[in-house]
């Protein structure tokens, strides 16, 4: 289920920020993501719309998008949940809900 972010959310949202970006940046020292949580939390997250996919099963938070205006700033699936599809549904979700604001 695609659904919007509520604060319950941020901590799961941050670790798969934090877990993808190691992983799809592995040639950047791990503490230089580590050191941008504060402003992910402060800053980036709280100045877009963002959306998260629930997994129906677990209940857990396993992906997420944000938008900055009309733009997508951010795309993040779990690294063990990438391959199923998740963010191909995310990305559907957004183009759905920017030309309704079109």
């Amino acid at each position: 289920m695609i659904r919007m972010f509520t604060p319950a959310d941020e901590d799961a949202v941050i670790r798969i920020w934090l877990e993808a970006s190691k992983q799809a940046h592995d040639f950047v020292e791990p503490g230089f993501w580590e050191k941008q949580e504060l402003t992910m939390r402060r800053e980036y997250l709280p100045q877009s719309e963002v959306w998260v996919y629930d997994d129906n099963m677990s209940g857990e938070v396993v992906g997420f998008t944000a938008l900055h205006g009309n733009f997508v700033a951010a795309l993040f699936v779990d690294p063990s949940r990438q391959g199923e599809g998740i963010g191909f549904q995310l990305i559907e979700k957004i183009k759905k809900t920017t030309r309704r604001s079109n």
